[in-house]
């Protein structure tokens, strides 16, 4: 299960990237439609971080176990 979670919040992460880089396909789409390009930056910095966080969230403890058992 945390498997899953690590590889869907790195998705998240790469499409918050995504949407940061590229905006024009994601205008006006979506749960909350986005009428300008800025604001769909704003919604890709969110992904961004939050993917991002809670992916180091996750795989950050494991490095730690490895090199504390090692």
């Amino acid at each position: 299960m945390s498997l899953l979670l690590l590889v869907l919040m790195a998705l998240v992460t790469l499409v918050g990237l995504h949407m940061i880089v590229q905006p024009k396909p994601y205008v006006g789409r979506g749960p909350i439609p986005a009428r300008d390009t800025s604001n769909v930056r704003a919604m890709g910095m969110f992904f961004t971080l939050l993917g991002g966080s809670i992916t180091l969230f996750f795989t950050a403890p494991i490095f730690l176990l490895q090199f504390v058992t090692e």
